[in-house]
């Protein structure tokens, strides 16, 4: 795996690791790994707005 891919958890184990898919653009599944919470960025689809 490289730094940057993304993927979707699939599963969560106490809150502090989750088990990420990544699949290739014909939908299927590469890799499935335990990743730890520290180690996930969150990616939004829409912007969130703050209040000036």
């Amino acid at each position: 795996m490289h730094r940057g891919q993304i993927g979707t958890v699939v599963m969560t184990y106490d809150g502090t690791v989750f088990e990420v898919e990544f699949a290739g653009k014909d939908g299927r599944a590469y890799a499935i790994l335990p990743i730890p919470a520290s180690k996930l960025m969150i990616l939004r689809d829409t912007p969130d707005y703050v209040a000036a």
